[in-house]
């Protein structure tokens, strides 16, 4: 009897061992904290760069140039929730009362925390590409902010 009793826990400790990491794996369906925090994010610089923007040539090339990048960062990311079956619900604070200059600052720190965002937050290879292709596109952008902002365009 205890010969069965110890073969039947080892049995359920092999049967729990062999099925632990292919559970682990799988992630359930539902709301995906990193990648709805990065969207917010990604939306707000994306405003801050259009909205009230001077109508300066150098300012709007240059929030034109980085507001392509994070709609292509934004696409990646809705496609990646998609791939794993999260969904995304953003919100997100913006103030209009900002002075150009700041809303470039404003910008770039989104962009850097939509990033930080985004680093780790994959398990699925077909998500990890878009998470990379977002996370690239979200760098370019902020390389084309940061640019900007030590260009000083909007004097």
């Amino acid at each position: 009897m205890v010969l069965n009793m110890r073969f039947a826990v080892l049995a359920a400790a092999v049967l729990l061992a062999g099925t632990g990491p292919a559970v682990k794996a799988q992630q359930p369906a539902g709301p995906h904290p990193a990648y709805q925090h990065a969207l917010s994010d990604l939306r707000a610089a994306r405003r801050y760069l259009n909205e009230g923007m001077p109508a300066s040539v150098p300012v709007k090339r240059d929030a034109d140039a980085a507001t392509m990048h994070i709609d292509a960062a934004v696409a990646d990311i809705k496609q990646a929730s998609i791939e794993e079956d999260k969904t995304l619900h953003d919100s997100y604070r913006f103030d209009p009362n900002l002075s150009p200059k700041d809303r470039f600052d404003k910008a770039n720190q989104l962009l850097l925390s939509a990033h930080k965002d985004l680093e780790n937050a994959e398990d699925l290879p077909q998500a990890a590409q878009l998470r990379n292709r977002a996370i690239h596109d979200i760098d370019y952008a902020h390389t084309i902010v940061d640019n900007a902002q030590k260009a000083g365009h909007w004097q």
